[in-house]
């Protein structure tokens, strides 16, 4: 039992390095693609790096994964922000100057849609912690414990001991 638990471990970190590395060559790709001016390969990099940190903000709680397997699966309201910072994460850095023109944040620009979209613009590293966010929140969307397991498995102040 307890091997089965490093088993998993080592399974996860080696998916985990898998991903950072694909994150890392697609960052350079999109290097590459800006120096370019190549806005419609910035804009398939802009996704498969943000599929990327969806992926890797499933893999976080990759217990509730497994925990489908059982017949856990029960929609709940977890799935509403998820799917709207997915949302969010999609919508290309390019597409947000185009529409909208130079956004500045908070300290340098005035208030309203400045503060909204210029942490959009600037960078898509928080697009990227974005959609991490939204693997995290969608994967516990999909997921209710069952009752009884849930109840037995809780100590005497209400905290779980997993």
């Amino acid at each position: 039992m307890k091997y089965k638990k490093i088993f998993e471990y080592i399974i996860v970190a080696l998916i985990g390095i898998v991903l950072l590395n694909l994150v890392t060559a697609n960052h350079l790709a999109m290097e590459e693609a800006v120096r370019e001016i190549d806005n419609k390969r910035l804009t398939q990099l802009h996704a498969i790096k943000m599929i990327y940190g969806f992926i890797l903000g499933m893999l976080l709680n990759y217990s509730i994964i497994l925990k489908y397997f059982e017949g856990n699966i029960r929609p709940n309201l977890n799935l509403i922000p998820g799917i709207f910072l997915l949302g969010i994460s999609f919508i290309p850095p390019i597409y947000i100057l185009q529409q909208f023109g130079i956004m500045m944040p908070i300290g340098i620009g005035s208030p309203g849609l400045n503060w909204l979209l210029a942490p959009l613009e600037y960078s898509s590293y928080i697009q990227f912690i974005l959609s991490m966010i939204a693997g995290i929140l969608i994967t516990k969307g999909f997921y209710k414990p069952n009752n009884f397991h849930y109840i037995a498995r809780r100590g005497r102040f209400g905290s779980d001991l997993l």
